[in-house]
C-alpha cells in the first residue's frame, strides 16, 4: 500500500480541494482560513492531520500508514493482553493486510483511511482502559481514549454513532 502513489483529484470545488486548502491555511498559521461559505464545510481533524504530516515531511501516504500501523499494533496488543499473544498475533496480520487498504480508491486524498485509524486507536484506548487490570495509567488510557473519541467525533460528520458503539 506505501508502495501506490496517493492521486490527488484537484478540482475548483469538492473534499479533497477543501481538505488541502484547510490544511495549508493551518500550515500557513491561519488556523481554518478566512471566514466563508468553506471554513467549516468539513469536519477539521483531518486537514489538522495533513497539516502535521506534512510538518514531518511524510509523503502523505506514508503518514496515513504509519498511524493504520500504529492503530493495528496497538488494538492486537490491548486484545493479546487480554486473550493470548496467539489471538493478538493472528488479529494484527489480519488487520494489516485487510483487502480495502490495497483497493486503488482508498489511495486518494479522502479522509476514509485516517477515520479508519482513528477508530481503531479509539476503541483499543477504550478496550485498554475498561478491560485491563487496576493500575497507575488507567486515568491516562481513559484520558486517551477521550482524546481520540473527540478526534473521531470531528473526522467525519457522522459522530452519533460512537456513542451506542461506546
Amino acid at each position: 500500500v506505501l508502495a501506490q502513489k496517493p492521486t490527488a483529484i484537484y478540482y475548483e470545488f469538492g473534499d479533497e480541494t477543501t481538505f488541502l486548502n484547510l490544511a495549508l491555511n493551518i500550515i500557513r498559521g491561519h488556523w481554518l482560513g478566512s471566514y466563508d461559505a468553506d471554513t467549516l464545510v468539513k469536519a477539521p481533524a483531518y486537514s489538522i492531520f495533513l497539516a502535521l504530516n506534512h510538518m514531518t515531511g511524510f509523503p502523505i501516504n506514508v503518514g496515513q500508514g504509519l498511524l493504520y500501523f500504529v492503530a493495528a499494533l496497538y488494538f492486537s496488543r490491548v486484545l493479546s493482553r487480554n486473550h493470548s499473544a496467539f489471538v493478538g498475533s493472528i488479529l494484527l496480520a489480519a488487520l494489516l493486510v485487510i483487502p480495502v487498504y490495497f483497493e486503488q480508491t482508498m489511495q486518494s486524498l479522502l479522509r476514509d483511511s485516517f477515520y479508519c485509524s482513528v477508530t481503531l486507536l479509539y476503541f483499543a484506548a477504550l478496550f485498554d482502559a475498561v478491560l485491563a487490570p487496576y493500575d497507575r495509567w488507567r486515568l491516562g488510557k481513559a484520558a486517551l481514549a477521550g482524546i481520540l473519541g473527540g478526534i473521531l467525533w470531528v473526522t467525519r460528520e457522522e459522530g452519533p454513532w460512537v456513542v451506542p458503539a461506546t
